[in-house]
């Protein structure tokens, strides 16, 4: 898988609710299928959370307003780049993605688990409510990502303070798919 696609990726999360049947699913059935990237509530969040930082910092309102702007644009163009536009999980619990890459899925309970050939591995929480799809990264879960990404056990302090800051307390990143 593309590493940049880990951002995008980065972003998923979700509850799974009942389509309304009364017959049980097997765990992971509703996932089967194509689902379509819309959005991301992490821009904002981060975004916000990076502005009460600054401020707190005793930055200008108005250097500290431009500055995030411009972070949210590039974490939102970001997001749109990613290779996890389109995401297809098969029944035989494979999947791929609308950049060529692919692996294997399992689900057990609310989280899902992705794993390339390489053996690069994302775990999140999802959740289906119809045809809306919500991943979610917790900040534990995104650091393994760039750890692996990465290549490295230890990230630098300056990269866990940066994280510490968008991420607030307990937030999380979600990442908003819908099925096609």
């Amino acid at each position: 898988m593309n590493r940049l696609s880990v951002f995008g990726l980065a972003v998923l999360a979700g509850f799974a609710i009942s389509c309304g049947d009364d017959e049980p699913t097997a765990p992971g059935q509703d996932l089967v299928g194509s689902w379509t990237y819309q959005g991301t509530d992490f821009s904002s969040t981060a975004a916000t959370n990076l502005q009460n930082y600054l401020l707190s910092q005793g930055v200008d309102a108005a250097a500290a307003q431009q500055f995030v702007g411009e972070f949210r644009n590039e974490m939102d163009r970001g997001f749109r780049e990613t290779g996890l536009e389109i995401v297809r999980f098969n029944e035989d619990r494979t999947y791929e993605d609308n950049s060529g890459n692919s692996g294997i899925w399992s689900v057990l309970g609310d989280v899902l688990t992705m794993v390339e050939e390489d053996g690069f591995t994302i775990q999140c929480q999802y959740f289906i409510d119809g045809e809306d799809l919500t991943l979610i990264l917790s900040k534990e879960r995104y650091l393994n990502i760039i750890r692996q990404t990465e290549g490295a056990v230890e990230l630098d302090p300056d990269t866990l303070a940066l994280l510490d800051i968008l991420f607030g307390d307990g937030d999380s990143l979600r990442l908003f798919y819908r099925a096609r």
